[in-house]
């Protein structure tokens, strides 16, 4: 329900009775709209066991791989997701199960990689499913050129709102390289205002 239309309902419906009182039937009605506004969030973490993932180079037969988390880690926290939903992360994926059409959402990635080669670009990207889980469009988030070797660890973060296309459905995070990386994703801190 968008703030026009629970501006509507609360000017048409609150006062439904003889001596224009708020009945209980409206006024639950009406806090319901309003908690559908709340917001929450929650933190995913891998676990410290969970194998590193070898993104291979853009040359072989898969140029995007996903990344997984398991959301198994100590520090994954859900103990403040909003009231309307149970989780905000399945399947190495962001969960948009039960999310209002509407809602904007920010995502905090932290990825470490790790880079093999001198001169290794690297994409990041989010792949948006609908509730069938088929690809509904892909966003690039990230580019970064790595001159030398070594391993790094930093964070990213992506907004977007849940467009009518997406609703129920999940979003991945997917690298492409052009030289083969390993990569770890420790977690994703995920809020709605």
């Amino acid at each position: 329900m968008t703030s026009t239309q629970l501006k509507a309902l609360q000017d048409s419906n609150l006062a439904t009775n003889n001596t224009r009182q708020i009945t209980a039937e409206k006024l639950r009605e009406v806090v319901t709209e309003l908690i559908k506004k709340s917001g929450g969030w929650g933190d995913y973490n891998n676990s410290v066991g969970q194998p590193v993932q070898t993104i291979p180079d853009n040359n072989s037969e898969t140029p995007w791989t996903k990344l997984e988390n398991d959301g198994q880690g100590l520090l994954t926290n859900e103990n403040y997701l909003p009231y309307y939903t149970t989780s905000l992360f399945s399947n190495s994926a962001i969960d948009l199960t039960n999310i209002p059409e509407g809602t904007v959402l920010t995502i905090r990635f932290d990825i470490e990689l790790s880079i093999l080669s001198n001169n290794t670009d690297v994409l990041f990207r989010v792949k948006f499913k609908n509730s069938a889980g088929a690809e509904v469009y892909t966003s690039l988030y990230d580019y970064r050129a790595f001159k030398t070797t070594g391993t790094l660890r930093g964070v990213n973060f992506y907004e977007f709102y849940v467009g009518s296309d997406i609703v129920d459905g999940s979003m991945e995070v997917e690298l492409q390289c052009d030289n083969e990386i390993q990569a770890f994703w420790h977690g994703a801190f995920i809020t709605i205002p």
